[in-house]
C-alpha cells in the first residue's frame, strides 16, 4: 500500500512537470510564429510600398508623354518634356527617395487639374520647367521660369534670382522641380507675383555655393533664355538671398566688364534687413537695405 502511494504520488509529479514542459514549448512556438508573423507583414508592407511608389513615378512619366503627345503649344510642350527628363534623371546620381515619391503623386494631382492649362503659368506665380542637358558635362540641368501676364512677341527684362541653400537638400534635382509644382502653392519666391519680365530661378546644381560647375549652371541657363526668349540687354536684373546673395557677388565681379555683362543692377541680401544693390553704369551702390 506504502509503494502504491509513492507511485502514485510520483505519477503525478511526472505528469506536472510533462504539462509544464509542453506550456513552454507551446509557448516558445507562440512567440516564433508571433515575431515571423510579423517580419513577414513588415516585408510584405515594405514590398507593397515600393510597389505603390513604383506607380507613382511610373503614373506621373506615363501622365507626362500623354500631355506631350497631345500638346501644341512649344512652351508648354517643352515644361512638359523637362518634367519628364528630371523625373528619368539619372546623369546627376540620385536614385528617387521616399520624398520625391510622394511629391511625384502631389505633382501628378497638379497636373491633372490645373496644371496642364498654360492660364495657370501665365496668371499664377507657377513657374514653367525649362531643362537641358549641359554641353560642358553632359549632365540633366534646369530652370524655373515665371512668364510676365502680357507674355507675347516683344522684349522683356530679364531677372535672375539665385536661391538659398537648404543644407544639400537641393543637391537632388527633384527636389526643387516637384516642389512648385503641387496642389497647394509652397516653396515659391516671393518675386514670383510681379510679373512684370521674364524671371528665371536657376537649379544652379543644387546648395554648391555657385562655384565651378554651378556658376557654370547659372551661366548655361542664361544662355537657354537668350537662344529662346527676348530680353531687353539693357535691364536684366542679378539678385539673391544668403547662398544666392555670396553667389550674386561672385558672378557680378566676373561679369562686371562692359563686354562681359548686360547686368543693370546686382543685389545680394544676406539677412531679412541687410542688403547691397549696386547699378552697374551709374558705379553706385546701397548697402543696409531694409
Amino acid at each position: 500500500m506504502h509503494n502504491r502511494k509513492i507511485i502514485h504520488l510520483f505519477d503525478k509529479q511526472s505528469c506536472l512537470f510533462f504539462i509544464q514542459i509542453l506550456m513552454k514549448i507551446l509557448l516558445a512556438f507562440t512567440l516564433i510564429f508571433v515575431i515571423a508573423s510579423s517580419y513577414t507583414d513588415k516585408k510584405i508592407t515594405v514590398h507593397l510600398n515600393s510597389i505603390n511608389h513604383a506607380n507613382d513615378s511610373s503614373a506621373l512619366v506615363h501622365y507626362l508623354q500623354k500631355l506631350i503627345a497631345q500638346e501644341k503649344f512649344p512652351l508648354m510642350k517643352r515644361h512638359f518634356k523637362s518634367l519628364l527628363l528630371m523625373t528619368q534623371d539619372k546623369t546627376n546620381g540620385y536614385a528617387f527617395t521616399e520624398k520625391n515619391h510622394q511629391d511625384a503623386n502631389k505633382v501628378l494631382q497638379f497636373l491633372k487639374g490645373e496644371g496642364h492649362l498654360w492660364q495657370t503659368y501665365l496668371f499664377k506665380p507657377r513657374p514653367l520647367m525649362m531643362a537641358f542637358t549641359s554641353p560642358t558635362d553632359h549632365k540633366n540641368s534646369y530652370y524655373w521660369l515665371f512668364l510676365p501676364k502680357n507674355y507675347g512677341d516683344k522684349k522683356y527684362p530679364l531677372f535672375v534670382e539665385l536661391h538659398g541653400s537648404e543644407g544639400g537638400e537641393n543637391n537632388n534635382p527633384r527636389e526643387m522641380v516637384y516642389q512648385p509644382l503641387q496642389p497647394e502653392i509652397a516653396g515659391v519666391t516671393v518675386q514670383a507675383d510681379r510679373k512684370e519680365g521674364i524671371f528665371i530661378l536657376p537649379w544652379g546644381r543644387g546648395d554648391k555655393g555657385y562655384r565651378d560647375r554651378a556658376e557654370t549652371d547659372i551661366w548655361e541657363c542664361i544662355a537657354d533664355v537668350d537662344k529662346n526668349f527676348k530680353t531687353d540687354s539693357g535691364r536684366q536684373y542679378l539678385y539673391g538671398f544668403s547662398m544666392g546673395g555670396g553667389g550674386t557677388y561672385r558672378l557680378s565681379q566676373k561679369s562686371a566688364a562692359p563686354v562681359d555683362s548686360n547686368w543693370h543692377v546686382f543685389c545680394c541680401f544676406q539677412g531679412l534687413n541687410v542688403g547691397r544693390c549696386c547699378e552697374i553704369e551709374r558705379h553706385t551702390c546701397l548697402d543696409d537695405l531694409g
